[in-house]
């Protein structure tokens, strides 16, 4: 189980969150056992120095980062390398085993430049790993408040090392070809971005009333960023 940090210092941080482990076995029943996560141990994996980071997202399959970062000509949207899961033999069971992420690299991936015109507050991942979402925010009399969808390339299956009648699937290289976008999402720029379960839908988040009071709202995510 993982963390990952961006802060103001310019710099992305993958943190060790603990992991699962298999708990003394019930008496009352002996063959069974369940994993439980262990008490997190928030040891640094990896850190990648580079510059001011204002949103980072995983994968869902651990395997990848996003990130966005300012820049005098826009937003830079960077995808690195977070280390593969493998699956290793517990101890406490030598008929169990379980995924476990490897240390992570931080290799940059791809990389796309002048991503938006405005700076870049949220990126996320869909729930099969093959497209992020950014939204940008911008100065506050200077707002861009575009959203845009992004190819983060395919699934494939190679054989690990650990185990040769296993395959797991890995994130191609990403493309990170614009697919869709909306302009002037939201008037007062884009704070916040997430996938719905199936990918289907995306919502937004903005400070589009006042101050106080934002704006939601929901967008169809397989035709075009229709609202």
């Amino acid at each position: 189980m993982t963390i990952v940090s961006s802060s103001d210092d310019s710099t992305i941080k993958v943190w060790d969150a603990g992991a699962w482990a298999l708990p003394p076995s019930n008496p009352h029943y002996p063959n069974l056992t369940a994993p439980v996560p262990a008490a997190a141990s928030l040891e640094l994996k990896a850190e990648k120095q580079r510059t001011h980071v204002t949103s980072v997202a995983f994968s869902p399959d651990g395997t990848t980062i996003v990130s966005s970062s300012p820049t005098v000509r826009g937003s830079t949207i960077k995808v690195w390398d977070a280390g593969a899961s493998a699956l290793i033999a517990l101890n406490l069971s030598p008929k169990l085993t379980a995924p476990l992420p490897a240390a992570a690299s931080l290799e940059l991936k791809a990389e796309k430049q002048s991503a938006h015109s405005k700076h870049v507050m949220s990126v996320a991942f869909s729930p099969d790993g093959k497209t992020i979402v950014s939204g940008s925010d911008g100065m506050i009399f200077d707002r861009d408040g575009t959203i845009k969808v992004w190819d983060a390339g395919v699934g494939t299956c190679h054989p690990p090392t650990l185990n040769p009648n296993l395959t797991a699937p890995v994130l191609a290289a990403a493309s990170l070809e614009l697919k869709a976008e909306k302009q002037s999402a939201h008037p007062r720029g884009v704070s916040s971005l997430a996938f719905s379960p199936d990918g289907k839908t995306i919502v937004s988040g903005s400070a589009d009333k006042t101050a106080r009071t934002g704006a939601i709202k929901v967008w169809d995510a397989s035709v075009g960023m229709g609202s």
